[in-house]
């Protein structure tokens, strides 16, 4: 009986030890891997943290280019001819309509609202009917059918990519064929009995074709 009260105690003494000795000690780390200390509040957590996976570079990216922009202006019916150098196998054209311009010999202004016009690539045409007044002529936005520039857009953007092949190098755009509104030249701006008629031989119609090729911003 007294051994085993005397191993009892033996045991609790070796119990009470151990626990003393391990509030002082070192946490063992393994090899590669990052610990977090115990902290003195309550409510700390402790543990291992995986390592953090870097965050990939990412991969620059090609600037978008400008579109190439030419500016036509025809007076009367002669054709007008934009020549560029594209060698991409894509190829849109944006056509939007300009003002008219002061003729000095009569000392009015060549004025109209919208113009159809032809645009030729590689033997291909297409029309564009456009105008100059920022907004498209549609029922939605209050114009009617006995306008004559009833339907005409604030821009047309005509798709030629079919027309070209590999190896290509110039290309002309021929701007042709324009008619346009005669309504503000004799005053009526109900546009009512008007229509479109071919240029007068001594207006001029101006306007802006932007050429977009591969990589151009839209």
């Amino acid at each position: 009986m007294k051994t085993w009260k005397t191993l009892t105690r033996i045991s609790a003494i070796l119990v009470l030890t151990g626990f003393v000795s391990a509030c002082g000690s070192q946490a063992y780390r393994e090899p590669g891997s990052v610990t977090q200390d115990i902290g003195s509040n309550p409510g700390d957590g402790g543990g291992t943290i995986p390592t953090p996976t870097p965050t990939p570079t990412p991969t620059p990216t090609e600037p978008a280019i400008a579109p190439l922009t030419f500016s036509f202006s025809n007076q009367g019916v002669q054709p007008t001819t934009l020549s560029g150098n594209m060698t991409d196998d894509l190829l849109k054209v944006k056509i939007e309509l300009g003002q008219g311009t002061f003729i000095p010999s009569t000392g009015f202004t060549a004025n109209y609202r919208c113009a159809k016009l032809n645009v030729t690539v590689l033997g291909s045409s297409q029309v564009a009917f456009v105008n100059n007044i920022g907004t498209d002529m549609t029922t939605a936005n209050g114009y009617q059918n006995y306008d004559p520039c009833y339907g005409s857009l604030s821009s047309k953007t005509l798709d030629f990519s079919g027309r070209l092949s590999p190896g290509h190098g110039d290309i002309d755009i021929v701007v042709t064929n324009i008619s346009y509104d005669n309504c503000r030249l004799y005053g009526n701006v109900y546009a009512t009995g008007c229509f479109l008629s071919t240029v007068y031989q001594n207006h001029i119609v101006t306007g802006t074709a932007s050429v977009y090729v591969n990589g151009s911003a839209w």
